[in-house]
């Protein structure tokens, strides 16, 4: 298989997974287990093919990107399946580019947070009244968990295109 059409192969299956992904993370604000699990044979299935960049470097992506993403589970700012989703996309960028991804993933989601809570805010301040409440009360009706696989999916996207990182 040429160079161009397994680098083709790999960016159909990460476009892929990271549309299921996000389409479950909106829905469910949760990411299944099997779908990731799919995801990451299917990053290492690619990895060693002869046209990959071999398992070693794929590993080491995925290491990489778990570890950077781990104090925000740790931390409880992201979940566990974020995290997960992050060491994927490591194991399919592989360990040259996979600094540059997970920087691209956090000012992805730094930017997703920003929308996040302006959304949020403008919800509170503007249903409040009709709602009877005083302005200060902090209910909302909409989920207040933010889809992090959003920001995954453009960090990919961010890296794909040849981000300057």
């Amino acid at each position: 298989m040429s160079d161009g059409l397994h680098d083709a192969l790999r960016g159909t299956v990460w476009a892929l997974g990271l549309l299921a992904a996000v389409g479950f993370d909106t829905a469910h604000r949760r990411l299944p287990n099997p779908l990731l699990l799919a995801l990451a044979l299917a990053a290492l299935v690619l990895a060693l093919m002869p046209a990959g960049m071999g398992l070693q470097m794929a590993l080491r992506g995925g290491v990489v990107a778990l570890l950077f993403f781990l104090p925000g589970y740790v931390l409880h700012r992201l979940g566990a399946g974020d995290v997960k989703l992050a060491a994927v996309c490591g194991l399919l960028a592989g360990g040259d580019a996979v600094w540059g991804l997970c920087l691209a993933i956090a000012v992805a989601g730094g930017a997703q947070a920003l929308l996040w809570q302006g959304a949020l805010w403008w919800q509170r301040w503007r249903t409040a009244p009709l709602l009877g409440w005083p302005q200060h009360n902090g209910a909302l009706t909409v989920a207040t968990r933010m889809p992090y696989a959003w920001a995954v999916a453009g960090g990919s996207l961010l890296q794909g295109l040849g981000w300057p990182f």
